[in-house]
């Protein structure tokens, strides 16, 4: 059988079992259930300098355009369990721009269900996408999953390409005792490049098994540790590889508002590749990532820093260190501040992908003012930068935009 049926195969299958848990999650019933439904919209109008992000001595002229986007998500909640479903449509259009009018779709859940031995996790997304804004890689965290260890774009801008990704990442925790617990945890992502016109976004799939052991330390602060495997499959199979590692992660609540964790692993990666000429490579990475979220009355920081390996759509995996930080304040009953910035440092872990290695950086800078309780005004400013280090010519972008936005009303809690 053809690697390309193997793939549409691997396709249909996550897809299946991304619908199958969605509905389960949506379809069972308990009693003292919670449900709410909560719909968004807004409707973005944006002006930038450069948003192709070429270089400067390629500046073409500046452009704006109009963002719509509608969704809603829906929760339920009962003693035991949590579950919550987004869905979600985006249309882009830029008049002078007939190659940037598209329509995009997305479909996220996640679901937890406790015992008092045991705790079950999911978390299933779906997202169809077009391949140039999807490489734009956002400052600020999806608040709906804030925590997503795959960052798979290029941040090449390539036009009339459209990329399907998929992602499931269940997690199982087992207590043996009070302070003791098993957990076992599984990471699968499928991208799909609509086109493969381009070397620099290839198809591929990449899944993860973790095994960890699992000791309470103290009422506030936990330590797992233990060994995982991955697989990374990209271009037709031209492209492979097999890593086997050791992760140890330390959890700590210092207050009801304070948390964080900090994540250490090492692994060894073998590669494999058919084309252009048959090739190995051995490969040993390592990551450290600090994860801090505070929540205060008015205010909410979020911190990521370190250095995480991820599979990319450049047919191989990188280390990326990375500085992420979010701060979103109430400025006044009615008025809110939203700053984070990002930087990015993204070196492949192959040398037949060294062209892809980049540095990239984005500044998010917003301001919104509540109408009513569920109607917002909003305003702000976006700064991109991006510089391939072989190429040696950077590129920036320059955005502003105003913005009016509906929310539904929170859960009441």
């Amino acid at each position: 059988m053809s690697s390309s049926f193997r793939k549409a195969g691997t396709r249909r299958r996550l897809l299946a079992a991304l619908l199958t848990a969605a509905a389960c999650t949506a379809g069972t019933q308990a009693p003292a259930a919670d449900v709410y439904w909560r719909p968004n919209f807004e409707a973005r109008i944006e002006g930038d300098t450069n948003r192709d992000l070429v270089t400067r001595d390629e500046l073409e002229d500046e452009m704006a355009g109009y963002q719509i986007n509608i969704g809603l998500t829906w929760g339920r909640a009962t003693p035991r369990s949590e579950t919550r479903i987004r869905p979600r449509v985006r249309f882009q259009d830029y008049p002078d721009r007939d190659d940037l009018q598209r329509l995009e779709q997305f479909l996220e859940f996640d679901t937890r269900y406790r015992s008092p031995r045991s705790d079950f996790a999911l978390f299933g997304g779906y997202s169809r996408r077009d391949a140039y804004t999807s490489e734009l890689v956002e400052a600020d965290f999806d608040e709906f999953d804030p925590d997503d260890p795959v960052v798979s774009q290029t941040t090449r801008l390539v036009l009339d390409n459209t990329r399907t990704r998929y992602q499931l990442r269940p997690r199982y925790t087992y207590q043996l005792s009070e302070r003791t617990g098993l957990q076992a945890a599984v990471t699968a992502e499928v991208v799909d490049y609509e086109s493969e016109g381009t070397t620099s976004q290839v198809d591929f799939s990449f899944w993860q098994v973790d095994g960890t052991w699992v000791r309470q330390l103290d009422p506030r602060s936990k330590l797992s540790f233990g060994p995982y495997y991955s697989r990374y499959e990209a271009r037709d199979d031209t492209t492979e590889s097999d890593a086997y590692g050791l992760v140890v992660n330390w959890d700590r609540e210092w207050t009801q508002r304070l948390r964080g964790g900090l994540t250490f692993r090492v692994e060894r990666n073998e590669w494999t590749r058919t084309l252009p000429a048959p090739a190995e490579e051995t490969e040993t990475a390592w990551g450290a990532v600090l994860n801090l979220e505070s929540r205060g009355e008015i205010s909410l920081w979020r911190v990521n820093v370190g250095r995480q390996i991820t599979p990319t759509g450049s047919g191989t995996k990188a280390n990326l260190d990375q500085l992420r930080v979010a701060y979103h304040r109430s400025l006044s009953p009615r008025l809110t501040s939203i700053s984070a910035v990002r930087l990015l440092r993204v070196r492949s872990q192959t040398d037949f992908a060294r062209g892809d290695d980049r540095d990239y950086a984005r500044l998010e800078l917003g301001l919104q003012w509540a109408m009513t309780r569920t109607l917002f005004i909003g305003t702000g400013y976006e700064f991109t930068w991006r510089e391939f280090t072989q190429e040696g010519e950077d590129a920036l972008n320059n955005a502003v935009y105003v913005s009016l936005k509906y929310e539904g009303l929170p859960p009441q809690r």
